[in-house]
């Protein structure tokens, strides 16, 4: 299905120099902590349901169009909501997400970037999740070591999928910290 909110919001990111937005979305008694990422490809939409243990995350493409399964995630979801079977009013899960993108913010500002912090808040499952401060680039062909996959995930989730293919590509690391004293900025090791 195509996302209409979505691509507003979207425009309002470029509008302001923004690829990554964060925000705040309500469906019935549910809050989502919701991050849209259009620095990866594909585009994702991740929805963290706050006081309950499940994200949704989504794939889209360019035109914003998006798979309505959930996945592993209906049961979570349909749970949180008081939905599913034996209620009387099953989960539509299109319809769930046709009430998400009525309900996405049409604008963004530049508070709503989004800090390292809020990415692992919604993407629960990183490596080593508490360090979240970038603090160098380890280059592994010097070591005679492959860059991890789980490196490359963390990469890609913290800093876009520019950083993710140059480190796939030169076979670095990156390296990162709890210390925010310790971070540096972020900017692509020279070629």
């Amino acid at each position: 299905m195509r996302m209409d909110g979505l691509a507003r919001l979207h425009a309002s990111m470029q509008a302001i120099g923004l690829t990554r937005a964060k925000f705040r979305v309500r469906h019935n008694h549910l809050t989502f902590a919701g991050l849209f990422l259009a620095d990866v490809t594909p585009y994702e939409l991740a929805l963290a349901c706050l006081g309950h243990d499940f994200v949704l995350i989504f794939d889209v493409t360019r035109d914003y169009e998006v798979s309505a399964y959930l996945g592993e995630q209906y049961g979570a979801l349909a749970a949180a909501l008081g939905t599913g079977a034996g209620s009387g009013n099953p989960l539509r899960s299109s319809d769930f997400l046709r009430e998400i993108d009525d309900a996405l913010p049409r604008t963004v500002g530049p508070g709503d970037r989004p800090t390292t912090a809020d990415v692992v808040h919604v993407y629960r499952d990183m490596e080593e999740a508490d360090k979240m401060h970038l603090c160098g680039w380890r280059d592994n062909t010097v070591r005679k070591e492959r860059v991890s996959a789980t490196n490359l995930a963390k990469t890609r989730r913290l800093l876009g999928q520019d950083a993710y293919d140059l480190c796939r590509r030169r076979n670095l690391s990156t390296c990162w910290t709890d210390d925010p004293g310790r971070a540096i900025a972020y900017t692509l090791p020279a070629l």
